[in-house]
């Protein structure tokens, strides 16, 4: 029996997906330390990338308003936190 190919479509999007999030990932999380360590300048950059994978990603925003934040830019923080 073949398989439908909106079956096909529907396994293709989800590994593309999939390969988003891991790249996404691999920027986000170094960007958490970033922001744990005070680097908060750093952690803004990864996290600008992070969204540049994923312009989507809830994450990336509150990661973005979380370096703002960081770094006593209380307005910038507020209109990332608000675009998610």
């Amino acid at each position: 029996m073949p398989i439908p190919d909106s079956l096909k479509k529907d396994c293709r999007a989800g590994v593309v997906q999939a390969d988003v999030s891991a790249r996404r990932d691999s920027v986000q999380q170094p960007g958490e330390h970033l922001h744990q360590l005070g680097q908060f300048e750093n952690a803004l950059e990864n996290a600008r990338k992070s969204l540049e994978l994923d312009p989507d990603s809830i994450s990336g925003y509150t990661n973005v308003a979380a370096a703002y934040a960081g770094m006593n830019r209380l307005d910038e923080a507020k209109r990332s936190w608000l675009r998610h």
